[in-house]
């Protein structure tokens, strides 16, 4: 049986092969780098005795969001510990962004019966914090309704809220694409408005607002305008047509680990955000293109404009949740000078092995790190199943933990439900499993 297995395996191997030679695919990515670069430890990664790590709730797979001071864990007064972000302060202290949703109060009747649980609406608590992560004073606070997101930028804390819908025409279909609204508190408790009713909308680097923005709707389409705002002022508008109402794109921000770093949304970090298009097929849903996309923040010339010549499609029968979820395996990272994405990548031909590794989003230029699928079982597994070479959703649920550090990030593997080495981006180096996995269960990261 052995044999067989291995006569089957050698030729497909040799039929992917002999394909490349006739089909002249492009020039095979390298191998992965962390298997052959040479060793680091966490001192010299930064990851020996960090002032504060932010670990995201996707990592440990809990409902919080963690993060540890000096080594501990904050929680606030009342005990809730699901932190949305943190702002270093001149003093050395911070003001911590936590979620809170009450204990549920229990009403009683006249007899001491239970009849009932109030849930309270939960809030958004800032705290002013000490260096040694003591509490000293709340600084004010936001009620949340459940749908909110919130996100950090460098100077404030902002809910995004769903505040309305737009809707296809009503001959045309019953299709609707949902409207935000951005509003949230400084560092200081100051309350700060944002854009109204966008279809998206995200900070800037260096200040202001992208805005997608319907203006009117045509049949199964939308026009928009593409804005960019900085001070209440307008520096670009792009108008273009908006995606079929049939073919949803949902922007989002990316999921990651920071070392000695607050948490600050992707898009005034790196000058990218992360979008997903599901190109429904009402026909075969089986046989549904998803193609996940780093959106580029063009600055001036346009707003939202992308993807930016680097999105993955497959054929999966994922629905747009799942795409979505999937998606979360993927990460930035940099600046907007030189900003970087974690990502899975394989050639898409027979023969390509399948890694998630670095892209270079304005070069283009592909480091894989870790091995998912050698070449001759991602060949195999292109044979026997839907994916494409370039994406798998087979393996673990996570493939690497991306931690960003003030230098770049570092690749903590955790495919096949395990915690592997880890590779620094701005070494080059790798940092031996044994120590990549007391820096993960330290701090919580499960894969």
């Amino acid at each position: 049986m052995q044999q067989g297995i291995k006569a089957v395996l050698a030729l497909l191997a040799l039929t992917s092969f002999a394909g490349c030679a006739v089909m002249n695919p492009p020039k095979p990515l390298p191998a992965p780098a962390a298997a052959t670069a040479p060793q680091t430890t966490l001192k010299q990664a930064g990851l020996s005795h960090p002032k504060t790590v932010y670990v995201p709730a996707f990592y440990t797979g809990g409902a919080d969001n963690l993060l540890f001071i000096d080594g501990q864990r904050y929680r606030s007064p009342n005990g809730a510990g699901n932190v949305m972000g943190f702002i270093p302060q001149a003093d050395g202290g911070y003001v911590v962004a936590v979620e809170n949703v009450p204990v549920p109060t229990r009403v009683t009747n006249d007899y001491g019966y239970p009849v009932a649980e109030l849930q309270g609406a939960a809030k958004l608590e800032l705290f002013d914090v000490t260096a040694a992560g003591q509490t000293v004073k709340e600084v004010a606070h936001l009620d949340l309704r459940p749908t909110d997101q919130v996100f950090q930028t460098k100077a404030a804390f902002y809910v995004q809220r769903l505040s309305g819908w737009l809707r296809e025409n009503p001959n045309a279909g019953d299709g609707r694409v949902p409207l935000f609204s951005y509003f949230g508190l400084t560092a200081g408790g100051h309350r700060v408005s944002g854009p109204s009713n966008a279809i998206f909308a995200t900070p800037a680097p260096g200040g202001g607002w992208y805005r997608l923005e319907a203006t009117g709707v045509n049949y199964d389409q939308y026009s928009a305008h593409e804005v960019l705002t900085k001070n209440g002022a307008i520096l670009s508008t792009v108008t273009g047509q908006g995606n079929s109402f049939v073919q949803p794109e949902v922007y989002f921000h990316t999921t990651a680990a920071f070392v000695n770093e607050p948490p600050i949304v992707d898009s005034e970090r790196t000058g990218f955000m992360f979008a997903v298009i599901v190109g429904l097929n009402t026909i075969d849903p089986g046989n549904t293109p998803i193609q996940f996309a780093a959106y580029y923040l063009k600055n001036p010339n346009s707003a939202l404009s992308g993807p930016y010549g680097n999105y993955t499609q497959a054929t999966t029968a994922l629905s747009l949740g799942q795409t979505i979820y999937f998606s979360r395996r993927y990460a930035l990272f940099g600046s907007p000078v030189a900003p970087y994405e974690v990502r899975q990548m394989g050639a898409n031909h027979f023969g390509s092995q399948l890694s998630v590794g670095v892209l270079q989003l304005k070069s283009g230029v592909k480091t894989p790190v870790f091995s998912l699928f050698g070449s001759t079982m991602n060949t195999v597994r292109r044979f026997i199943g839907t994916n494409d070479t370039s994406i798998s959703t087979s393996n673990a649920r996570v493939d690497a933990f991306t931690v960003v550090t003030p230098t770049g990030a570092v690749l903590i593997d955790a495919n096949h439900n395990q915690i592997g080495a880890a590779y620094d981006t701005a070494l080059k180096a790798q940092i031996p499993a044994a120590y990549a996995q007391e820096f993960a269960s330290q701090y919580g990261m499960m894969p």
